[in-house]
């Protein structure tokens, strides 16, 4: 595709008019592609007969055809093009936020099962949430057993030292 510059067709494929019907004289575009179109009446000589074998269009007929493709409001898609980066720049700043936040949730969360703090007395259980109570019982249940294995090999440790 490449424009015609000086070397302007008979007609324009699409539209049929002479560049000289045009004031000012349009641009033209060739699509260096072949077209078997009609045979019409030149404008330029009379009785003279021109085949239409390629397709070469004004500059009228492309832009018309851009705006009903939609692309003829190039400034609209550049300014939405913006705004979605602007927007995705601040997704990923809040998605980096929040994954500090839950870090810094699960590090607390970890914390606080292996080394539970005591409730003062007189003040009732602090219960969470319904969803988690059986990971939590299975989590603390672990960590008992953990604790009988760990306090059963210290003995035995120490038994077989005085053993000895």
């Amino acid at each position: 595709m490449r424009l015609t510059g000086a070397d302007n067709p008979t007609v324009c494929t699409v539209c049929l008019q002479p560049p000289m019907a045009f004031d000012p004289r349009p641009e033209f575009v060739d699509f260096e592609s072949a077209y078997d179109g009609p045979v019409i009446d030149d404008p330029n000589a009379e009785g003279v007969h021109v085949y239409l074998d390629k397709i070469i269009i004004c500059e009228h007929c492309v832009k018309q055809a851009a705006r009903l493709l939609g692309l003829d409001n190039v400034e609209r898609y550049v300014a939405e093009k913006e705004a979605l980066v602007e927007r995705t720049v601040e997704l990923e700043h809040e998605i980096a936020d929040k994954d500090k936040a839950i870090s810094h949730l699960t590090h607390t969360v970890g914390t606080l099962i292996d080394h539970p703090v005591k409730r003062p007395a007189g003040k009732p259980q602090i219960v969470g949430p319904e969803s988690h109570e059986d990971e939590l019982k299975s989590v603390r249940a672990s960590r008992a057993r953990g604790s009988k294995v760990s306090k059963g090999k210290k003995k035995a440790a120490a038994s077989g030292a005085n053993g000895k």
